[in-house]
């Protein structure tokens, strides 16, 4: 499960990339900047979403995955339906699509400056990742 601090941490990293990003193509016009701002942020919902879903279908599935039980090594193809992992997959993927779908159709965004602020948050992400992978901390802190 992602911790949260980390997930502000991100959050806040790719703010200070996309901000000045979306600034910077205020050059090209509003709708320019105005794509790096809806990119990023969808971008940063998309995963806040992802990592809901995943935490919460890995922590409290019937199958023992996510626990540390050494008993529930197989996973249990019976058992109560999640109905918080099914609620995060609803969030996900038809709400944000579609909001997605009509923000890009709008002619107030720049569908090459949504891509661009999408992309430089995948970027921040690539570079937390490779930082924490290059700085390990002890498992639980």
């Amino acid at each position: 499960m992602i911790e949260p601090a980390l997930f502000v941490r991100t959050s806040l990293a790719s703010a200070a990339v996309v901000v000045p990003s979306a600034l910077v193509a205020g050059r090209w016009g509003l709708p320019s900047a105005l794509g790096v701002l809806a990119g990023g942020a969808w971008n940063l919902a998309s995963l806040w979403c992802l990592t809901q879903l995943l935490s919460t279908w890995l922590a409290e599935s019937p199958s023992g995955f996510g626990t540390s039980s050494p008993a529930r090594t197989v996973p249990a193809r019976s058992g109560p339906i999640n109905l918080k992992a099914i609620g995060w997959l609803l969030v996900k993927f038809p709400l944000l699509y579609a909001l997605a779908f009509l923000v890009i159709n709008t002619q107030w965004i720049s569908i090459i400056g949504f891509g661009a602020g999408f992309s430089l948050v995948l970027l921040v992400i690539l570079g937390v990742i490779w930082q924490r992978a290059r700085n390990p901390v002890a498992h639980g802190r």
